[in-house]
Formats: structure tokens, C-alpha cells, sequence
């Protein structure tokens, strides 16, 4: 038997993984990519687009993260509890 097989009904694809094939964390792992690529085919955008979006998310979560993440890298350097 095959470890990924597809069928086709009149609207819907299904698709089975044998769950031999990857652990539970991949599997969300790849199935979060998969959303996210027909997220971005329906924006109608590029991969160049959506790299630009995720580094401004990561500059703005930085932004709003900074501070406190070094402060608990700082009491951490110290010996304390982050």
C-alpha cells in the first residue's frame, strides 16, 4: 500500500497519509504550509510580496517585544530566572 494516497469525488479531493510517514508535528508543519500557499494563490500575490510581509511581521513583533525579551536575556545573563 501506498504511504500517500488521493482520491476524487464529484467536489472534493481526499488525501490520505500513512502516519508512518511523518510524526504529528510535521504533519501540522506541512499541512500550515499548504494553507498557507492557497492563502497566497488567492491573494493573487507573490513570494517576493509575502516575504516582504513577513519580515515587517517580524520587525513589528520585535518592536513590541524587544524590551522585555532583554530583560529576561539580561536577568538570565545574571543568573536569575528569565
Amino acid at each position: 500500500m501506498s504511504k500517500i494516497t488521493l482520491e476524487t469525488t464529484a467536489n472534493k479531493y481526499l488525501i490520505s497519509i500513512d502516519r508512518t510517514l511523518m510524526d504529528k508535528s510535521t504533519f501540522r508543519a506541512f499541512f500550515e504550509r499548504l494553507r498557507i500557499e492557497f492563502l497566497a494563490d488567492k491573494m493573487n500575490t507573490d513570494e517576493s510580496d509575502l516575504m516582504n510581509l513577513s519580515e515587517e511581521i517580524k520587525a513589528n513583533w520585535w518592536m513590541q517585544n524587544q524590551v522585555q525579551i532583554e530583560e529576561k536575556l539580561a536577568r538570565f545573563s545574571l543568573g536569575g530566572q528569565p
